[in-house]
């Protein structure tokens, strides 16, 4: 993966992050949907040019299907884990899935995770752990958020330049995100009236990718996946177990 390549993703009617890559071969994105009912189905044809494989990522039993295995999570460039539990309601990761997710960040891979209560109801302290939040929670309320006035590529670029902006939103349920600066995580967004954070963005260091929270979908400019340390990118994808319930991007 080259430097500068981008992917735009929507989840429900907000744009979160990740389309439109200047390089040839497009990205490997895996679309890793607790709550599959066909809401974001509408992504694959938004990454026409990227390779996106959408799934559905928990059982009858709320329990994970793919985001607990690192070696297929280390197949794609980018993995957008919607993790809000099969109803939409939030659920506990499970450590296996916190292993997972760590060796797919500390292996150079570029993991955003978004989602309705991602970190409170249930309070979720392994998947805080993974966006680097050094809380977790549901007690957090704002309906609005102000950007960070700092020179970052979500707050200032491609889609303009939100830097000091105070946004204002149409729900006030949020989670006790607070970004962990003893590891390296920086605010890039932050609730009106309530101690906690809207964004949280950490830069892991090489051979290490990078890893985003933001509790619900926020609508800002594209981050760019940092290349992978391995030269060698083909990929040779094991065939999911629910081959049913996937969805690959037009060729």
């Amino acid at each position: 993966m080259s430097k500068g390549t981008y992917v735009l993703v929507t989840v429900g009617a907000l744009l979160i992050l990740v389309a439109a890559a200047p390089s040839a071969r497009g990205l490997e994105v895996l679309i890793a949907d607790d709550y599959f009912n066909g809401d974001l189905d509408h992504l694959v044809t938004a990454l026409a040019g990227h390779n996106v494989t959408h799934l559905d990522n928990t059982d009858s039993g709320n329990n994970p299907v793919y985001t607990d295995d690192a070696g297929y999570l280390g197949d794609f460039d980018v993995v957008i884990f919607y993790a809000s539990g099969e109803n939409d309601v939030g659920r506990e990761i499970t450590a296996g899935e916190q292993t997972a997710l760590e060796a797919y960040i500390q292996g150079g891979g570029s993991l955003i995770v978004c989602g309705y209560d991602i970190l409170g109801s249930p309070d979720d302290a392994l998947l805080a752990a993974v966006v680097r939040s050094s809380d977790y929670g549901d007690d957090a309320r704002s309906y609005q958020w102000t950007a960070a006035g700092m020179d970052h590529f979500i707050v200032n670029g491609p889609f303009g330049d939100f830097r000091g902006q105070t946004i204002n939103t149409d729900d006030d349920d949020c989670d006790n995100l607070l970004a962990d600066i003893s590891r390296g995580a920086i605010a890039l967004g932050s609730l009106v009236g309530d101690p906690y954070h809207k964004i949280v963005f950490t830069d892991v260091s090489a051979p290490g990718g990078s890893v985003e929270g933001r509790p619900r979908p926020v609508r800002l400019n594209p981050r760019p996946p940092k290349p992978f340390p391995r030269s060698d990118r083909s990929r040779d994808v094991r065939k999911p177990e629910r081959s049913d319930t996937q969805r690959h991007s037009p060729p």
